[in-house]
Order: structure tokens, then C-alpha cells, then sequence
């Protein structure tokens, strides 16, 4: 058992579950088997677990985004497969992502400048950006609430057409 591992799922699921962050150590402890001690062996606080938390599903974005720069095909149908199986990633995401900049830590910081220098390079601008991210995030949601009814390749197309007719 990988206890650093096991607390970022069971944070994931549980604020997927809740919709919201709400929990404490003592919780986490208790419904993983772990003593405090072993929480504190390997974080200082609730927030060290929600930040490392977060830097995971940022990574995670920031991957999905390399990807589909180099293959708009192959990373968004990557993106849409990852999120079908993982909803609670995708909940997780936004409500870690809503926490006051002053509660992020220095590592979602560079995570969030490598992802900021990645739109630059191609040429997004941050209008643009947050056109494709809160486009292409209410396609996911609503794809997601739908039980994912069209295939991930009518998904995936519907996506493409979103960015094709913003350009």
C-alpha cells in the first residue's frame, strides 16, 4: 500500500462524491486504516495533501494538453477515455482549482506557468484560452452528464469543430 497514493484517491473520490472540500485528517485516517502518524510522515497539513492533490490533476492536464497539441486526434480521444472512466478526476480538478491562490503552493504554481507557456507557444492568447477551456469543458460536462451516450469519435469531433470554428 502506497499511503502518499491511497490519501490523493481517497481525496479525489471523496470531493468528487461530496462536490465539495470538506474533510479532516482524522477522517482520512479513519476510513483508510492509517494512524496520524502516518499521515504526518508523509504531509505537515490538510492543505500539503490538497495541493499534491491538485499538482497530480494539473499534471495530469498539462499532459493532455502536450498531447493534444502534437495530436489533436489521439490526445482528445486520450482526454474523453480518461474522463468516462475517471469523472472524479474532472469534479476533483475544479473544486481543488477554486482554492484562494494564497492556499496553492509553489508546485502548482510552476505547473500552472508550464501549461500558461505552453498556450503562449502555440500562439492562444488568455481570452482564447479560457474560450476553449470553459467551451470545451461544458462539452465534457454535458457529454459526461448524458451517461456519454455519443461515442468518444462523435465526442471527440464535436470538440474539434468547437476549436475549428473559433479560429
Amino acid at each position: 500500500m502506497n499511503n502518499r497514493l491511497d490519501m490523493i484517491h481517497y481525496l479525489i473520490k471523496d470531493i468528487s462524491e461530496k462536490k465539495q472540500i470538506h474533510i479532516s485528517i482524522r477522517k482520512i485516517c479513519s476510513d483508510l486504516s492509517i494512524s496520524r502518524t502516518t499521515f504526518y510522515s508523509h504531509y505537515n497539513s490538510l492543505d500539503e495533501l490538497l495541493d499534491d492533490t491538485y499538482c497530480l490533476l494539473l499534471k495530469m492536464k498539462y499532459d493532455f494538453l502536450k498531447e493534444s497539441i502534437i495530436d489533436p486526434d489521439r490526445g482528445i480521444k486520450n482526454i474523453l477515455t480518461s474522463l468516462k472512466e475517471h469523472q472524479d478526476h474532472l469534479i476533483a480538478y475544479i473544486a481543488l482549482s477554486f482554492r484562494s491562490e494564497n492556499q496553492k503552493k509553489e508546485k502548482a504554481s510552476l505547473i500552472e506557468k508550464e501549461i500558461d507557456k505552453t498556450y503562449s507557444m502555440i500562439g492562444i492568447d488568455k481570452t482564447t484560452r479560457l474560450f476553449y477551456e470553459y467551451g470545451i469543458s461544458a462539452l465534457i460536462f454535458r457529454w459526461l452528464k448524458n451517461g456519454c451516450t455519443a461515442s468518444i469519435e462523435e465526442q471527440k469531433n464535436e470538440i474539434l469543430r468547437l476549436c475549428n470554428n473559433h479560429n
